[in-house]
């Protein structure tokens, strides 16, 4: 009889600790001297965006929509733009750093596009080694940690999808909604919801955010 062959265990995702990825994004949001790379972190930490997808970001637009009553990024807004999966085209609530993502991201945009993908995943990760120590971090477990979080606190999975571009996202905003502008989506309900599940499952580091200094926190009043 034939050998039975014995399924590889599916690879352990390495995701941040709550103490790490708050170590990561106080360190970023700090950063003077590689700030296209730390607004991309800030950045990714919230959305679970890859490099190629900031590469597509349009700085002008990020610029206006991060000016929104609900800050916001708008991922693959324009039917141009292409995206991995058609679910990846997405609106992301931004709960924290809006500042410093409205003066960095587009530096982040344009250097992405200057510089190989590769040769910035590996910026991305040596500054998430250097703010955490730890050595095993890579610039794609920012999106399992996300994801892992999201499971921790419970959330609500279709908010989730919408936020990291996963299936199942269009039954909370659908891709007529994303069309609305970041104006129409800040007064709708869905996304509402949807930024109110972001701050729940990014509640470590808005605690600590807010216990450091109180001003860099997007509070949107009821």
């Amino acid at each position: 009889t034939g050998k039975r062959v014995k399924a590889d265990p599916p690879k352990q995702k390495t995701v941040l600790s709550d103490a790490e990825l708050v170590s990561l994004v106080t360190t970023c949001l700090a950063d003077t001297k590689t700030p296209e790379v730390s607004a991309a972190i800030i950045f990714m930490v919230q959305s679970g965006a890859m490099v190629s997808e900031i590469t597509r970001l349009n700085s002008e637009e990020v610029t206006a929509d991060l000016g929104a009553a609900i800050p916001q990024v708008a991922i693959g807004k324009s039917q141009d733009v292409k995206v991995k999966v058609e679910q990846r085209r997405r609106v992301v609530p931004i709960v924290f750093g809006k500042e410093y993502l409205r003066q960095h991201l587009p530096k982040a945009i344009k250097h992405c596009s200057t510089t190989t993908e590769s040769n910035m995943s590996k910026r991305i990760s040596n500054k998430m080694r250097s703010a955490t120590d730890n050595k095993t971090l890579s610039a794609h477990c920012l999106r399992h940690t996300l994801k892992a979080l999201s499971d921790s606190v419970d959330a609500n999975q279709s908010h989730v999808a919408a936020i990291g571009g996963w299936s199942g996202g269009s039954s909370v905003i659908s891709a007529a909604m994303q069309q609305y502008g970041a104006a129409g989506l800040s007064s709708s309900k869905g996304f509402k919801a949807v930024h109110d599940t972001s701050r729940k499952i990014l509640a470590c580091v808005l605690e600590a955010l807010e216990a450091e200094h109180g001003d860099n926190v997007v509070r949107i009043t009821r």
